[in-house]
């Protein structure tokens, strides 16, 4: 009887590629119904995320405002496509788990499921964090600094939304490059020790961050996208490499 390794590496390349290619039909089609889901709770889940900050215990007895209501669109949406690729995460791992496990030597396996775990774990925890601590924890910095006596203050609600949506694209960027890199080298897409994509790889996660950041990280789009791409590529060398 032929062994699993040899039954695999009997089937032709586009074989293997049409089933990957399922693996990424079924999560686009996971994320149009989970933003379906989404588009309906949004606007409740921001006005309660809203009353997590300290705007009405502010020392500016500060207001919210809405100064462009296209931004306040363009922020619901955009939460709403974040929502999405987050839920359908869990989902997206079990089919590349599924898609991967059967060419891989054990050792391999490990690392790939600690990987997806903290992929599907880890990171929504993190931006979580993001919107329940770190934004109310800048926005109070912010306040108490910032402060002009006998100056009355208003908030624009889809510029701090904007600034959450930012840290957590940065996440999602961050998290995507680094499981990208080490699956290319758990696959064997290996030249000269480096992933053979390692390059354009880099260069697409940079590109995407300067141009698709929010206008509050004006200044710091460059110096982000390297802090993210740097750290993504040296964390997933230590991917095993065939």
């Amino acid at each position: 009887m032929a062994s699993n390794l040899e039954l695999s590496s009997a089937m032709p390349i586009e074989a293997h590629l049409d089933d990957l290619h399922i693996v990424f039909r079924r999560s686009a089609l996971g994320i149009c119904i989970a933003c379906i889901f989404w588009s309906y709770s949004s606007s409740s889940l921001i006005m309660e995320w809203l009353e997590i900050l300290p705007i009405q215990t502010s020392t500016t007895n500060g207001n919210l405002s809405v100064y462009g209501p296209f931004d306040w669109v363009e922020t619901r949406w955009a939460l709403i496509l974040t929502l999405s690729v987050i839920s359908i995460l869990p989902f997206s791992a079990i089919l590349i788990y599924s898609f991967s496990r059967g060419g891989l030597f054990p050792n391999e396996r490990t690392w790939l499921s600690a990987l997806l775990v903290f992929a599907t774990a880890i990171i929504p925890l993190a931006i979580l964090g993001v919107w329940t601590i770190g934004i109310p924890i800048i926005f109070g910095i912010a306040d108490s600094s910032g402060n002009i006596e006998g100056i009355g203050v208003r908030y624009d609600a889809p510029s701090i939304i904007s600034l959450a949506m930012g840290l957590s694209w940065i996440i999602i960027v961050w998290s995507l490059t680094l499981v990208t890199l080490s699956l290319a080298r758990i696959f064997g897409l290996v030249e000269m020790g480096e992933a053979r994509l390692r390059m354009r790889i880099l260069a697409i996660s940079c590109g995407m961050l300067i141009l698709t950041l929010p206008y509050e990280f004006d200044g710091l789009r460059i110096l982000t996208a390297l802090i993210v791409v740097i750290s993504a590529d040296r964390i997933s060398s230590t991917a095993p490499a065939r």
